[in-house]
């Protein structure tokens, strides 16, 4: 139950969102990403996300006032974005109306994390993780389920009336559903360990295949009950990080379920030191026929894949964002990229960490990035994430928008 007082804060929060939907930049904006992710793109973009909330209420804006935790959690996002307009904006494109989750539920995959952490700040989320092996015999695969997917349509409807009724003529309301992430390799290796699994690779692949057959078809199998129940959203305009507006999809007469109109993302972070060939047969060869589903994928998040592209886009045709991680080489996979999909660089967030913004470093690492994209004539962003610290310093945050955005506008 959300009271009086409470309201009135949401109501506020909402008409103040609206607002700076309804300004004239937000069509530059969209105009902006849609050229980018048509691989036409006027200019470099920028994406800012995965930030370190707990650092950054220095005046005391992202202080929540809400009791009910749903709305708490709805509250804390609103207030989140104006934050965000207010002091890091990049390209950021904010929509007239407050999303509201869908009641979907997911039984996931049968078996948790059994793991022991290590933790610098306790305010903060970021981790270290020393994950045990549970997955070590052939028995032992039977401990990985197919999930259950299932929706509480009258909890949906209910969510929705009792928004319309909290926001009144402030922020229209709509319905949030799912998107779904290929991210099998997170899954394995959280519950088998990360250096056990790697060296089962060489000396037991037979086995590794066996858990992956199993753990894909499990994930194929979610992804299946997602568009029976027709809960994939095609309205969704971020993917991993980053906005999707395009021309493509959704088409006209688009409906919730429907993968070919959705995007979807998938990584295997754990490869970072495994080759092409190991690359292709334990992660490509199995996650291609789920991303075939869908109309677009964003493939890749912290492992380096210069040396994989082609071998990624040969796999997965539709890819239309290629991660380019700190530790990646910019200019060979430009080069391998070309015209063919987004350059999705990730800025290394260690250069605006708490030690102070190092701008020689990133502001290289940016402009060596806009000029490889150039010289190959592609399509360019950078999508700032994993910030796991500013050090309490939310200014270093907003001095690294200004001289990013200052550096892509040329």
């Amino acid at each position: 139950m959300v009271s009086g007082a409470e309201r009135e804060a949401l109501r506020r929060l909402g008409d103040e969102v609206r607002k700076i939907s309804e300004l004239p930049v937000m069509d530059e904006k969209r105009a902006l990403w849609r050229a980018l992710n048509d691989l036409r793109m006027q200019r470099p973009m920028v994406s800012i996300d995965q930030i370190p909330w707990h650092e950054m209420n220095d005046d005391g804006s992202l202080t929540a006032v809400v009791e009910d935790p749903f709305w708490r959690g709805i509250e804390t996002g609103l207030r989140q974005t104006i934050y965000r307009w207010k002091r890091f904006p990049a390209d950021m494109v904010v929509g007239v109306f407050v999303r509201i989750p869908m009641a979907i539920r997911d039984t996931g995959f049968g078996i948790g994390v059994s793991e022991k952490t290590a933790v610098y700040d306790e305010r903060n989320s970021v981790l270290s993780h020393a994950y045990e092996r549970q997955i070590d015999r052939e028995e032992d695969i039977e401990k990985i389920r197919t999930p259950v997917v299932t929706h509480d349509e009258a909890e949906t409807r209910r969510r929705l009336e009792e928004g319309a009724s909290i926001f009144g003529d402030s922020i229209g309301v709509r319905a949030s559903g799912a998107q779904t992430m290929l991210n099998v390799w997170d899954q394995v290796i959280t519950r088998m360990g990360v250096e056990p699994t790697l060296l089962d690779m060489a000396d037991r692949p037979e086995f590794i295949h066996a858990v992956l057959r199993r753990w894909f078809g499990a994930a194929t199998e979610q992804l299946d009950q997602y568009e029976a129940l027709g809960l994939l959203d095609p309205t969704l305009t971020t993917c991993h990080c980053t906005h999707t507006f395009n021309s493509t999809i959704p088409g006209e007469g688009a409906r919730f379920g429907d993968p070919k109109q959705c995007w979807t993302a998938g990584m295997s972070q754990i490869f970072s030191t495994v080759g092409p060939e190991a690359h292709d047969e334990f992660e490509l060869r199995y996650g291609a026929p789920y991303y075939a589903r869908y109309g677009f994928v964003n493939y890749g998040c912290c492992e380096p894949l210069h040396t994989k592209i082609d071998l990624i886009l040969e796999r997965i045709p539709n890819t239309r964002k290629l991660s380019v991680s700190p530790w990646a080489d910019a200019n060979l996979s430009a080069e391998r990229l070309g015209k063919r999909c987004v350059l999705c660089r990730k800025p290394n967030p260690a250069f605006v960490g708490g030690a102070g913004l190092d701008w020689k470093s990133a502001g290289a690492e940016i402009a060596e990035t806009i000029a490889a994209a150039k010289r190959n004539g592609g399509s360019a962003e950078f999508v700032l994430k994993d910030i796991s610290t500013l050090g309490y310093k939310p200014s270093l945050l907003s001095e690294w928008e200004r001289r990013a955005m200052a550096l892509v506008r040329g």
